[in-house]
This record gives structure tokens, C-alpha cells and sequence, in this order.
């Protein structure tokens, strides 16, 4: 893929993975609301591993379940406004598992007033350098990586800042529809902590698309005064493609990077790196 590096490691992971571990079984089932209608892009997962898949735009997912899983494992099911769902890996008894995901208890969001006096800002990284790349797609084995997170932290504390554009540059894109979700995390320990949304936000990419991708928050309301995670998660593709990945500038000193390998995983940490992603905002003057 790229130069060897301790960085890079985690991209490593998904060959070790397809390596080493052999499906023994596979789960499939629909996840619907309380009006029994699918529910699209859930997360599903094996919980603290890298095993794990976004159901589809219909709310039906296919998950395969590894030697490596353990009758104690949970494999869990979470979706932003809803409330999430886990059960024993022992305890299915058979492989099609319905789902039904209850909304969660919501306040009702605050009016926020946008001040008279605001200046434009715009925090992050700004070019499209970077000779190595982080990978979402794995050539040759569509799909296994979908579910997965790059993050970057952006500094936002001492002003409130209501959100502009998210802005992402994409390297490498072959697939003909390829959609991402934008999730939004305090930050708890330097590490991703709880949403910051109470609704989804997700864009597709059509006919290959890729380079700077400007996306429009405005409509979000979003308003934040304290740091905070933004990342993408790919959470779906056509069947036809085989390569998707942003760029990775190392070092890029006073930048924390974030990566997560499967929809229920484990956060990974990397300080001076990040990738073509910035955030355009308007910035309260006192």
C-alpha cells in the first residue's frame, strides 16, 4: 500500500484479518422502527472488534462471524437517534435475527440566534498533499471494510462557532456510488466520545467522484463552543469498484488523527498525522 511506518499499521490490519480468520457462520437479518420500516446505514458489529457492517439502505445486513468470535461476544446494533441494541453471540439461536430499534429520548434542541458580528474560519488542513493514503476500500474484497471511520480533531473551544461546510479531499474513488455518514464526538480522554447529533447526516458520491468535496452544514444548525471529532464512516458502495482513500500528511505537527476498522471498533489514536479534511465555520465576535 504504502512505505512502511508505524502509523500505517492499522491499514495492515484488514489483510492480517482476511489472512487468519475463517467464517463459520453467517447471521443475516432487517432492522426496522416502531412502524416496522427498514432502517438504513445501521451500525453492526461485534462489539470492541473489527468485525463489523452497515446494513443497507433497506435496513437488511449480512454479517459473517469469524472463528475469532466467542459465544460472550455482543454483537451490537446502533444507529444515531436511536436507542442501541446488543445480544450474546451464544444466544442466537438461529442465523436470520430481526431487529426492532426504538427512538431515543431526544431534548428538544435549543433556538440558537446567530449573532450580528461573526468571522469566516476555517480550521484544518487545507491542501490535498500526502503520498500515502488511508484506505477505506480493500482491493479485492468489496465491502469488508464498510463500517469503518476517519476522524480528525478540530479545535472549536472559547468561541461558539456554527458550523459552514465540511470540507474532504478523496484521493482514490473507483466505485460508481460510494456514500459516507458524518458523525460528530465530544471528546472524552483525546478519544471520540458521545454523538453530537441527534440526526443522521450522509452524501453520496456518483460516477466516481472524488477531490475536494464540499458539503453544506448549514441546514444542520450546528453550533458547537468546545473541541470537538468530526469523521466520516463509509457506509455503502455499488458492486463495482475497488479503491476509495483519502490522503495522510506525516507529520503534520499539531494534528490528531482517528481511525476505527469495523462499525462496533475500537478507536486508534495517531498524533501528528491527519488527512485533507477542514472545517469552514463562523466564528462569534464578542
Amino acid at each position: 500500500m504504502v512505505k512502511k511506518s508505524p502509523y500505517l499499521l492499522l491499514f495492515s490490519l484488514a489483510i492480517v484479518l482476511h489472512a487468519t480468520a475463517q467464517d463459520i457462520r453467517t447471521i443475516r437479518g432487517v432492522i426496522i422502527d416502531k412502524d416496522e420500516q427498514g432502517l438504513p446505514y445501521v451500525n453492526v458489529g461485534i462489539v470492541n472488534t473489527p468485525y463489523g457492517i452497515v446494513s443497507d439502505a433497506t435496513g437488511n445486513y449480512i454479517m459473517q462471524l469469524p472463528a475469532a468470535v466467542k459465544p460472550t461476544d455482543s454483537l451490537k446494533f446502533s444507529c444515531i437517534g436511536y436507542e442501541s441494541k446488543a445480544v450474546l453471540v451464544g444466544n442466537i439461536a438461529r442465523d436470520f435475527l430481526p431487529v426492532k430499534m426504538d427512538i431515543a429520548p431526544t431534548l428538544l434542541s435549543e433556538v440558537v440566534v446567530r449573532p450580528a458580528h461573526t468571522k469566516i474560519k476555517v480550521i484544518g488542513i487545507t491542501h490535498k498533499k500526502g503520498m500515502m493514503a488511508n484506505n477505506f476500500a480493500i482491493s479485492g474484497e468489496a465491502g469488508q471494510n464498510l463500517g469503518a471511520e476517519v476522524g480528525e480533531r478540530f479545535e472549536l473551544s472559547g468561541e461558539r462557532n456554527f458550523l459552514d461546510t465540511l470540507n474532504v479531499f478523496v484521493k482514490a474513488n473507483s466505485f460508481d456510488t460510494v456514500a459516507f455518514r458524518i458523525n460528530i464526538y465530544n471528546i472524552k480522554d483525546g478519544m471520540p466520545g458521545k454523538s453530537l447529533l441527534d440526526r443522521n447526516i450522509w452524501f453520496t458520491l456518483f460516477n466516481q467522484g472524488k477531490g475536494w468535496i464540499v458539503l453544506d452544514l448549514k441546514p444542520y444548525h450546528l453550533v458547537f463552543d468546545e473541541d470537538v471529532i468530526v469523521s466520516l464512516q463509509w457506509i455503502r458502495h455499488s458492486q463495482k469498484g475497488t479503491s476509495l482513500s483519502l490522503p495522510i500528511t506525516i507529520p503534520s505537527f499539531g494534528h490528531v488523527h482517528y481511525y476505527k476498522f469495523g462499525s462496533q471498533g475500537v478507536w486508534k489514536k495517531y498524533a501528528n498525522m491527519a488527512t485533507s479534511m477542514n472545517l469552514k465555520v463562523e466564528q462569534e465576535i464578542e
